[in-house]
């Protein structure tokens, strides 16, 4: 039963305590356990007391009995739909000083509540009130000066009443644990950190003096490029807050380590004028006012720092792309077409030879992709030359390419770009450069003239990983679709591609685990050539489509020079089918849907994965060889916990050897053992806070990648069909993992928070196939890529950019032409227009058993199965399309020796067509679970051309989507 609180709020005794604002946050490494300041609550004598109970065992002394983990042990209100206000007090046998109050709630779903303190009982104070949920589960509060009480009371105002996350099914309020302290832990006693300037302009955060018997490490900042990891704080040209991290350590083990952090705003380096125009060039009404060019925000991602300058730039009609001279160290020969010291260059297209080193080759390469580029996207047609020189030599219109004079903290993506009547690229690595041309790139796109407006910028990313993945073994993916997929991430600026290479049919899904046989028989691949083949003379490369070694290698390599880092995958030990099925003696038999596993207590199979990576990192061969970080799997294993660790060690200590960084989907805190497979140069895909929880990674010493399934996994035409988008821009973050009743944040200061990752996953394949297209891939890859671009590159001015962020569709989505896909096609939106006359001799041939003369109208090259338009389709007589090994036919047969009007519109997942005006009918659906029909209209070889056409046709693409 409720009770009614025995005292109102005194309004002439409410008095608010808050932390101080400038301290961002903690990050608990371990539970706070009291150390010199024991938990009050557990005091003898505490009486704890409640409004109402959801139970009559989970009352209010539940939540004082020192257990934070039963779920039997806490305290639960009532469920009442009508009113979410309740309370928990505890009543201690004397007068007590409280200053600090962690709270460890069941679920996050109070809205509005408030801590209160009282002397009497009847008259209370609120210490601290707040009007949004929990970050965490864990709750710490600190006082900002010490409450004399007797009584301390929780009070509940308001509870989530949302749908998505279940809360309108919990309208209680349920807590683990209610502990009280008298002093605050060490780390909440540490100063502001400060900015401290030396005699010659050098500036630097001072170190932070440690608390008696405590030590103090500066871990890091989220945004090192304006403060590094030894404290040195660079030159910027804008004002930035930065959020730095510090690790406290009680040496005298009287406190668990944790993490504290603390906001810093950081002003601009410079004074003056320049100043002054790096505080208002954030916002176009303030720039505007001063005379001075507000910050291109159609550029996506968005500029971390930039100054305006006046007027514009504009590429002249001669315009040349100069590489800096003093990068070419040349010890031998001279480039191609050019005699030292001249500004002499080659047009793009035209080969040039070179004696130069790697990273002179590399800039060389750099500034001659930033020309195709631009060939390929301006609406001019402007053409630029490429030569080397220097500086002085660059004249109005001219980009000027280089290294960086000194180190200014830009790392490896970082760049500045100062644009005048010239323009000046600037980076300290060649990835750096290739971001400031893409940057330059849409700037100059974007009013259609070759202009740009003046300005300086400093620019850099928030996140080491901005990645998307995607499952090219339960559907096969061109190689034209991934090349098309990493030149459009480096538009974006994203820089990580993962190709999960093999994978089967989820076998719980499949309808195939009558027995291990028959499960056997379920869809597999294995998508990357391979020697490996069994006793009976069966290879492991899918015959349906695979990629060669020579592919997968010249993939890694041509995507590097784009800024992006491909990430191959070969799983293991489960999603293995492919191997399995050619060596069913090395699979798991734990049930009959563990055949896709490999059993780790064989010492055989543990040396056939071996085999495997051995072969695809082989020096002069291996598909991977030239890869900087390979994915090794090891998600969702059913197996022996301590074998699987056991695999994990082996596999990585192989690969780590060769020199590569090792990536893995985090398994760790739901399969058992006690071997801890070491941290070091070891990555971990989060994807699941049940099988890796993300603080117990943190904790761990691992590197994070956000890769959490319910915000960033695609399966078309299934249930995770598309991203949510709004939800992205609104409420995910980078180091943010949450679902309905957890959230843990992992703190961006931190070098293990890397990033983030999408992911589309083809489970809908099998059994489950619906006719998913590479285009509906596509389609579903670029639709989130600019809100999760803004926001792991850095969010600054995303709240001024929402048109460019997804919500809305923007002005510069002109991304430049594809340098890789050379088939001709209109892609939907479309409509086409073909009038068709077709010749007596089309007949069927045996029409009653369902073979007829087939009739291409329009047909393209595919990497697999046919791509083609019919006017008689050869099992049914009918008009139709075929691609990617899916043919579709509509209700209609063309008359012979008759002109007849076709319209046929293309779009998401469906097609129509259209015969003399009438409706004929529609083919697929854009719903998630049933059959898509997407269809992208090959131009490629035309009526005659196809050489499987016999009549006449006029084709018109009425509509093509721009």
């Amino acid at each position: 039963m409720k009770e009614k609180r025995k005292a109102v709020l005194a309004g002439s005794v409410i008095i608010t305590v808050l932390v101080c604002m400038i301290l961002a946050g903690f990050f608990l490494i371990r539970q706070y356990t009291g150390g010199r300041s024991r938990n009050l609550a557990r005091t003898k004598g505490v009486i704890a007391t409640c409004d109402s109970v959801e139970k009559e065992t989970l009352s209010a002394a539940m939540a004082i009995d020192g257990d934070d983990t039963t779920l039997a042990s806490r305290w639960s209100s009532e469920n009442n739909w009508e009113d979410a206000s309740h309370y928990i007090q505890l009543e201690f046998p004397e007068e007590i000083s409280v200053s600090f109050v962690v709270l460890k709630w069941e679920r996050r779903n109070v809205t509005s509540y408030a801590l209160e303190g009282s002397l009497d009982g009847e008259n209370w104070e609120i210490l601290q009130r707040f009007d949004t949920a929990p970050a965490a589960k864990h709750q710490e509060i600190v006082l900002d000066k010490p409450a004399q009480i007797r009584y301390l009371r929780l009070s509940t105002y308001e509870v989530s009443k949302e749908e998505a996350d279940y809360s309108n099914l919990y309208q209680n309020v349920s807590l683990y644990e209610f502990e009280v302290y008298a002093d605050k832990p060490a780390a909440y006693l540490l100063e502001t950190p400060v900015i401290e300037t030396g005699k010659a302009g050098e500036r630097r955060l001072v170190t932070l003096e440690a608390p008696a018997g405590y030590k103090v490490t500066f871990i890091g900042a989220d945004l090192e490029q304006v403060i590094g990891a030894d404290g040195r704080v660079y030159e910027t040209i804008q004002d930035k807050e930065v959020t730095v991290g510090y690790r406290v350590e009680d040496i005298k083990g009287r406190e668990e380590t944790r993490e504290v952090s603390f906001t810093i705003q950081v002003p601009a380096a410079v004074g003056g004028l320049y100043k002054e125009k790096a505080e208002t060039d954030r916002k176009p009404e303030a720039a505007a006012a001063e005379g001075h060019n507000p910050c291109p925000d159609w550029v996506v991602p968005s500029i971390a720092e930039w100054v305006g300058g006046e007027g514009d730039f504009t590429l002249g009609e001669n315009a040349r792309i100069i590489v800096d001279s003093d990068s070419f160290r040349m010890e031998s020969g001279t480039k191609a077409g050019m005699d030292a010291g001249t500004e002499t260059g080659m047009e793009f297209g035209i080969e040039a030879e070179t004696d130069v080193g790697t990273d002179e080759q590399t800039l060389w390469d750099a500034a001659e992709l930033f020309g195709r580029q631009w060939e390929s996207c301006s609406a001019t047609q402007n053409r630029m030359t490429l030569c080397q020189g220097t500086l002085e030599d660059a004249g109005p219109g001219d980009i000027y390419i280089g290294y960086a004079d000194d180190e200014n903290g830009l790392g490896e993506e970082g760049y500045t770009c100062d644009i005048t009547d010239t323009c000046v690229i600037r980076a300290e690595s060649v990835t750096g450069i290739r971001w400031g041309c893409v940057t330059l790139m849409q700037m100059l796109v974007h009013d259609g003239q070759d202009s740009a407006p003046r300005g300086s910028i400093r620019d850099y990313p928030l996140y080491a990983v901005r990645g998307f993945g995607i499952d090219v073994a339960r559907k096969p993916v061109s190689l034209d679709t991934l090349y098309r997929m990493m030149e459009t991430m480096s538009w974006y600026k994203m820089n990580d591609l993962s190709l999960h290479l093999n994978d089967n049919t989820i076998l719980a899904t499949s309808g195939l685990t009558g027995s291990p046989e028959q499960a056997m028989t379920a869809d597999s691949a294995f998508r990357l050539e391979s020697d490996l083949m069994n006793g009976a003379g069966e290879k492991l490369t899918s015959e349906e489509y695979a990629y060669t070694k020579e592919d997968i290698d010249q993939l890694i390599e041509t995507a590097r020079a784009y800024g992006v880092t491909v990430v191959p995958e070969i799983d293991t030990p489960a999603h293995s089918l492919a191997i399995t099925k050619l060596y069913p003696e090395y699979a798991l038999r734990t049930g009959n849907e563990s055949v896709d596993q490999i059993d780790l207590g064989q010492e055989e199979a543990v040396a056939l994965v071996e085999q495997l990576w051995r072969e695809a990192l082989a020096e002069d061969t291996g598909a991977f060889r030239q890869a900087r970080i390979v994915n090794i799997g090891m998600d969702e294993y059913y197996g022996d916990g301590e074998q699987y660790r056991c695999f994990l060690i082996r596999i990585n200590n192989l690969i780590q050897e060769t020199g590569k960084t090792v990536r893995l989907w985090g398994s760790l805190s739901h399969i058992g053992g006690t071997t801890q497979p070491s941290p070091e140069n070891l990555q971990m895909n989060l994807w699941s806070t049940v099988w890796a929880d993300p603080q117990e990674m943190y904790e761990a010493g691992y590197s994070l990648i956000n890769m959490q399934n319910n915000h960033l996994y695609i399966i078309p035409g299934g249930g995770y069909d598309r991203l949510d988008i709004v939800e992205l821009y609104e409420n995910w973050a980078p180091n943010k993992f949450y679902d309905y009743n957890q959230m843990e944040i992992i703190p961006a200061y931190s070098p293990q928070m890397l990033g983030a990752s999408y992911m589309i996953w083809n489970d809908m394949s099998g059994n489950l196939d619906i006719g998913i297209s590479e285009y509906d891939l596509l389609e579903r890859f670029q639709e989130p890529l600019p809100v999760l671009s803004g926001k792991l590159w850095g969010e600054a001015g995303m709240e001024e950019t929402e048109t460019q962020m997804g919500m809305e569709q923007g002005e510069n989505d002109r991304i430049p032409g594809y340098l890789y896909v050379e088939n001709a096609a209109v892609e939907p939106d479309y409509q086409i227009a073909m009038k068709v006359w077709l010749e007596e001799n089309t007949l069927a041939e045996d029409g009653q058993n369902g073979v007829w003369h087939e009739q291409v109208l329009a047909e393209g090259d595919a990497a697999y199965a046919r791509w083609a338009f019919y006017a008689v389709e050869p099992q049914t007589g009918r008009v139709g399309f075929t691609r990617e090994g899916r043919t579709y036919t509509f209700d209609y047969t063309l008359p012979k020796e008759k002109w007849v009007n076709l319209r046929l519109e293309g779009g998401q997942g469906k097609v129509t067509l259209y015969a003399e005006g009438e409706k004929i009918g529609t083919v697929g659906s854009d719903e998630p679970f049933e059959e898509h029909a997407t269809f992208v209209f090959p131009l490629q070889r035309v009526g005659g051309q196809t050489g499987h056409f016999d009549g006449k046709m006029e084709i018109e693409v009425l509509y093509d989507g721009e």
